[in-house]
């Protein structure tokens, strides 16, 4: 019985995910804090803030909108795969006493 080492090239994927923050002015008053929401890949935080006026009320000066994005690219790079190989000699004095 032998062995050997054999080497194989491997493609493994690799992700990559990019964010992009956006923000949205909206300026209209609201009634309470607005609760963050996902529409989407992308992430709406309010943002408020207290006005004084006569009375005090929310205005809802921006929303924050995080988007993700993924890419799967190829790399190309050589790993150590191992792998055994049996090589069976078969000895030709045992197949004649056997008879095969």
């Amino acid at each position: 019985m032998s062995g050997r080492m054999i080497f194989h090239p491997a493609e493994p994927y690799a992700a990559l995910t990019d964010v992009e923050v956006e923000r949205v002015p909206i300026g209209r008053f609201v009634d309470g804090p607005i609760p963050n929401r996902q529409d989407g890949d992308t992430t709406v935080i309010s943002v408020i803030e207290e006005v004084a006026t006569v009375e005090v009320r929310l205005k809802l000066v921006e929303e924050v909108r995080i988007t993700r994005r993924t890419t799967i690219s190829r790399m190309t790079d050589t790993v150590t795969l191992r792998r055994q190989e049996v090589v069976i000699d078969r000895d030709p004095a045992l197949e004649e006493d056997s008879g095969v």
